[in-house]
């Protein structure tokens, strides 16, 4: 089975991704041991990864200009 997390931000659209059952337990385990829930902790885990991936490769991801499709 497949477990579905959402995140809204004000004035963005929401966000649906899907992670496996044992990822999201793992993910509720620490959020719980850290006092916070699973959509913070992934995103605290997201921020250390892309910015250990700037360093690594010497970019800013911030500056990378994504086509979008006007479809």
């Amino acid at each position: 089975m497949v477990a579905s997390m959402s995140r809204k931000k004000p004035g963005a659209s929401r966000r649906t991704f899907n992670i496996s059952d044992d990822l999201y337990l793992k993910l509720q385990k620490v959020a719980y041991r850290e006092r916070l829930n699973a959509t913070q902790q992934l995103e605290r885990f997201l921020d250390r990864v892309l910015a250990d991936y700037e360093k690594e490769n010497g970019i800013k991801i911030d500056e990378i200009q994504v086509p979008v499709d006007e479809d």
